[in-house]
């Protein structure tokens, strides 16, 4: 049998074992995955309906313009479900390198390693530490209300000069997604991160353990 020439020159594609191999069927990044690509296909399907309500609608069909109204009305809900099965799959991408597993080779874990240790990424939450150090120590005495930060002032400038070290500590040296990570979390986490809590002990543990994982 004679193969034609794309077949010859295809060279073969290399196989990422499954995420499941690694953490098992039942793993909330694992269940994530398979939705994402469960409403991907969906999608898929959709938007060939849609497609083809199109073509048929410019032909003259009659029944065209309300399967393609439905079609365009459940990829708009499918969109939607895609985005939020997205922000959680980087959820619990994000979970297992706070956990420390950021090498397993799973490409939801190995593209939210990228991001974290992209200078830009690591640039931006320095520059979130050193700025809310600096409001923190040098606010006037007179607030207005309106102007008050998020955190409480007086543990903040409780742990500046803490704040200022994981804001050096971010810098082009750093290789520990996993640090990056735990500081990303304690600037956006809100009310649930002791950043904006009362308590500064608790605050001043979590800076020194992201500084020990910063450190080279």
């Amino acid at each position: 049998m004679r193969l034609s020439p794309p077949t010859l020159l295809r060279a073969p594609a290399a196989r990422q074992p499954p995420a499941g191999d690694f953490l098992g069927a039942h793993h909330p990044l694992v269940r994530a995955i398979h939705a994402c690509a469960v409403v991907a296909h969906q999608a898929l399907a959709v938007g060939i309906t849609l497609a083809g309500a199109a073509v048929a609608g410019a032909c003259g069909a009659e029944w065209a313009r309300t399967v393609g109204l439905s079609a365009l009305i459940v990829l708009l809900i499918l969109a939607g479900a895609a985005a939020e099965l997205h922000q959680r799959k980087r959820q619990r991408a994000l979970d297992l390198i706070l956990e420390g597993r950021e090498r397993l080779p799973i490409a939801a874990i190995r593209r939210e390693r990228r991001r974290l240790l992209d200078p830009r990424t690591r640039s931006l939450l320095a520059a979130s530490f050193q700025t809310m150090a600096q409001e923190a120590t040098s606010r006037p005495k007179m607030v207005i209300r309106a102007s008050r930060p998020l955190f409480d002032v007086k543990v903040v400038a409780g742990v500046a000069e803490e704040l200022r070290a994981v804001a050096r500590l971010l810098g082009p040296e750093s290789e520990s997604a996993r640090g990056v990570a735990l500081a990303e979390r304690l600037v956006m986490d809100g009310m649930a991160s002791p950043l904006y809590g009362h308590n500064i002990a608790a605050l001043r543990e979590q800076l020194k353990r992201i500084r020990y994982l910063l450190s080279p």
